[in-house]
């Protein structure tokens, strides 16, 4: 997958692109296509599973802008700039496609100058769990935040995720009920203690306004039509991709 360079050196602190917010129903597939993937013929994407779960993810996220090649421009105070003002990103995508599901999170320079991305959950019945199984879960969080850390290579700095269980309601960007036995979810509903990092991870990404790659039935899902090596088609062994972190970082082009 090929971004144009300008996405590339994005999170490099050299070059920043303004969001034109354009209307998405008005934006061509090929136009898209050739944006992001600097591919200049629909037909040439026909196959690319990456460009059409980019196009799905772009269609049902609220902050419906793009951003434009054209308008690049260098900003030499751009980290001192995103310091003094971290960015809280919140919107919705159309879950399954059709349910309006919250995200939430933070972008912001640590003391280091290090790039965050910070998003949390806090659990309406946690006094029901051990002090026990809740390290555990912390645990597998945490875990979880290191596969979205350690599988960036979109930017040219490294971004540490976080993913933390908030302590009350209002310090939480997602509340939901927390289960012993498994549970499908949804993510903004129900948890559960029996899940492993790696769906965590999947989890993650939704709270970060990814949206479930795969067809989604009451009775499973086919992972017929996307990549078994994304997180958001496979929670059991996908990874997240280049265009995940493209399209959880262009957000704060959209603010």
């Amino acid at each position: 997958m090929k971004f144009v360079a300008f996405i590339v050196v994005f999170l490099g602190f050299s070059t920043i692109v303004n969001a034109r917010n354009t209307p998405l129903q008005r934006v061509e597939r090929e136009d898209l296509y050739s944006h992001f993937f600097n591919i200049n013929s629909e037909d040439n994407c026909k196959g690319s599973i990456s460009c059409s779960m980019l196009r799905r993810h772009l269609i049902r996220d609220s902050k419906n802008c793009l951003m434009d090649p054209t308008d690049t421009e260098v900003v030499s105070n751009y980290v001192s700039t995103s310091a003094a003002r971290p960015s809280k990103i919140s919107g919705s995508i159309s879950y399954l496609g059709v349910a309006p599901g919250k995200y939430a999170y933070d972008i912001y320079l640590d003391s280091e100058g290090k790039l965050n991305v910070e998003t949390s959950i806090y659990f309406k019945n946690i006094n029901e769990f051990s002090a026990r199984q809740i390290e555990s879960l912390k645990t597998k969080m945490k875990r979880a935040s290191d596969v979205w850390t350690n599988n960036n290579r979109f930017s040219a700095n490294p971004v540490k995720f976080h993913l933390l269980l908030a302590k009350s309601r209002s310090e939480a960007k997602i509340v939901a009920k927390l289960k012993r036995k498994f549970t499908r979810g949804p993510y903004f509903s129900r948890w559960s203690l029996s899940w492993s990092a790696s769906t965590i991870a999947h989890e993650m990404g939704h709270m970060l306004g990814l949206d479930d790659e795969y067809s989604n039935n009451p009775f499973g899902g086919s992972m017929a039509k996307c990549s078994y090596n994304s997180v958001m088609c496979n929670s059991n062994s996908g990874r997240p991709q280049d265009y995940q972190y493209y399209l959880i970082f262009r957000r704060m082009l959209c603010q």
